[in-house]
């Protein structure tokens, strides 16, 4: 069944606009950093998931996404840190949008530098 295209009123097969109406879009700027496409945040949220199949904050089980605790347009050097990160359902993550608190923000900084001790510590005493 073909329709007549809104934009000039040819008959077209499919659509509500011919190839000459139909708005020309801009190329999408590709982003720098973690894409959904990013073959290795995509291998770290399947792990996480894997090993935390609820969320963290109202414990569902479905719709699973890993959120940034500090968001990768403040620090991105820690996108792909895991004590940067936690499982939580899309609407949770969604409602906190891009925020973070300072308690958060230091919890989560304290506890890279304690793991970054404990490995200097074990390093050393494996020279003697």
């Amino acid at each position: 069944m073909q329709r007549p295209c809104i934009g000039c009123g040819a008959l077209i097969p499919s659509g509500s606009r011919c190839g000459q109406c139909r708005p020309k879009r801009p190329p999408t700027p590709r982003r720098k950093g973690r894409t959904a496409t990013d073959w290795r945040w995509r291998k770290l949220s399947q792990k996480l998931r894997r090993l935390s199949p609820f969320c963290e904050k109202c414990l569902a089980t479905s719709d699973l996404t890993v959120d940034h605790i500090i968001p990768p347009t403040e620090r991105p050097d820690l996108v792909y840190e895991i004590l940067n990160l936690r499982v939580w359902c899309r609407s949770c993550n969604g409602s906190r949008g891009n925020r973070v608190t300072d308690q958060e923000r230091q919890q989560v900084l304290d506890a890279i530098a304690a793991r970054s001790l404990r490995v200097e510590t074990r390093n050393a005493s494996n020279r003697y």
